[in-house]
């Protein structure tokens, strides 16, 4: 798809989506739903948003007058799927500018953050994100790591920095939310039931009334069905909402229409169970508790045979190595008796 809603309304084509790595930048594409008209966001979050980008966006000359870098920093935190990667592409699709990704399984060591931010800060004007800081932290000193960051960020114009992190508790917001570096905190949440309603209308819906014939009357019921076990799973995210739409592709793709309703009201029930695609559960779930807890005393039993196996090892190793030690003191007693 070719993007061409710069901020400016011009039509002139965006920049690139990128993302740094050690062998250098590589080049990706953007998705058919990446800006905010084609994003679902809460009208509370998209708004902060657009009014954090638009306003960094004129605030150009005045920076230039009062001798300041023209930069911005938001903390966008949240768990897995509820959209942080995607709001930062939506800002700089808002912006018309280049979105650039740092992920932190790149960045090792100090010498490669500091490398990482002085090339993609040579990408002006960007959107920048550092992607999952608390890991960067787990690997760079707090210290080292925001001197750096200052270093960078204080020397560089038309650059509006994200970090995003699913673990908040782990970073240090002290150090990190600060004027100069990331002044605003923007936390995401999983959509809510007016959210998920207007997703499953604007994306879900189209794509079901389309395989089953055309005619949105042929949903009827199903419809008033669905949206009640989407608003039932608090913890459905974006994420989730994206696959449900795949999931509706592969049945038209296989060609069984008839399919489509259950499928999609056993993904919704099955997700409570499952978690989310990083491995997480359900919070609201106890039949994933019931499940773990079906499973502890066969876990248990396991792992007390390997230790008492491993505890016999032990003992044997023990025992021989004592009557090695005897037999051997045993004949060097000897020995010294008949010298």
């Amino acid at each position: 798809m070719s993007n061409t809603s710069g901020a400016d309304g011009s039509g002139a084509p965006v920049a690139k989506l990128l993302q740094w790595s050690r062998s250098g930048m590589i080049t990706g594409s953007w998705g058919p739903y990446e800006n905010f008209e084609s994003l679902v966001f809460s009208a509370a979050l998209q708004t902060q948003l657009q009014k954090l980008a638009l306003g960094f966006l004129g605030a150009q000359d005045f920076c230039a007058k009062a001798k300041l870098p023209w930069r911005r920093g938001a903390f966008v935190f949240g768990p897995g799927g509820v959209g942080k990667s995607a709001a930062s592409r939506a800002v700089a699709l808002l912006l018309g500018w280049q979105h650039i990704t740092i992920p932190a399984h790149e960045v090792l060591d100090t010498p490669q953050l500091t490398r990482a931010l002085f090339e993609c800060a040579r990408h002006s004007p960007s959107v920048v994100v550092l992607d999952n800081i608390d890991q960067f932290l787990t690997r760079i000193d707090e210290t080292d790591f925001f001197d750096i960051f200052d270093l960078v960020s204080e020397r560089s114009d038309g650059i509006f920095w994200v970090v995003t992190s699913r673990k908040p508790e782990l970073v240090p917001k002290n150090q990190l939310v600060r004027p100069g570096r990331f002044e605003e905190a923007v936390r995401l949440t999983p959509p809510s039931a007016d959210v998920k309603k207007k997703y499953y209308e604007n994306h879900l819906e189209p794509f079901m009334v389309a395989a089953l014939g055309g005619q949105p009357e042929t949903l009827g019921a199903s419809k008033l069905e669905h949206i009640a076990l989407l608003e039932s799973n608090p913890d459905l995210s974006y994420a989730h909402l994206q696959e449900m739409r795949l999931l509706i592709a592969k049945v038209i793709m296989d060609g069984d229409p008839e399919k489509l309703v259950p499928e999609f009201q056993m993904f919704c029930q099955e997700q409570v169970i499952a978690g989310d695609r990083w491995g997480s559960p359900s919070s609201q779930s106890h039949e994933l508790e019931d499940r773990v807890r079906l499973s502890d005393p066969r876990l248990l039993m396991s792992a007390l045979h390997i230790t008492d196996a491993f505890k016999k090892i032990v003992e044997a190793t023990i025992s021989n190595a004592t009557d090695a030690i005897k037999g051997a003191q045993s004949a060097s007693s000897n020995s010294g008796s008949s010298s």
